[in-house]
């Protein structure tokens, strides 16, 4: 008969188990100096290449790339041929367009410099 008491009786509350104050210690630790960055200063006229091992074209993009064009498939060797002319091109490319910026005695690259360097190279540009 107890049971029945019991279930007839409202259900009780869920009582929070009180939380331990813990108390972390703190350590004293040699503040760290933090030494201030040295901006670095580029200069218009130097031309960075491009080091074999910065990251590249990936070979998903370069086939992407080529299926839009109407390639159907592509041997071994392909996008390592294309790596390398897109590279050189692209290197060409930066070295006119800087070129014709310092002529400009100016800093930022503008779509004018990039048209010129195009046309420079034998290219054509529409647009």
């Amino acid at each position: 008969m107890s049971s029945s008491s019991d279930f007839d009786s409202p259900p009780r509350e869920a009582k929070e188990k009180p939380r331990p104050n813990k108390v972390k210690e703190k350590r004293n630790k040699p503040k760290k100096k933090h030494k201030k960055k040295k901006k670095s200063k580029t200069n218009v006229g130097v031309v960075r290449t491009i080091k074999k091992k910065d990251p590249y074209i990936s070979t998903t993009s370069l086939t992407r790339l080529c299926k839009t064009t109407g390639v159907q498939y592509m041997r071994g060797k392909v996008p390592e041929m294309l790596r390398l002319v897109l590279y050189m091109l692209l290197n060409n490319l930066m070295k006119n367009t800087v070129l014709y910026c310092e002529h400009r005695k100016a800093k930022v690259i503008q779509k004018s410099d990039i048209c010129m360097a195009i046309k420079k190279i034998g290219m054509e540009y529409y647009g």
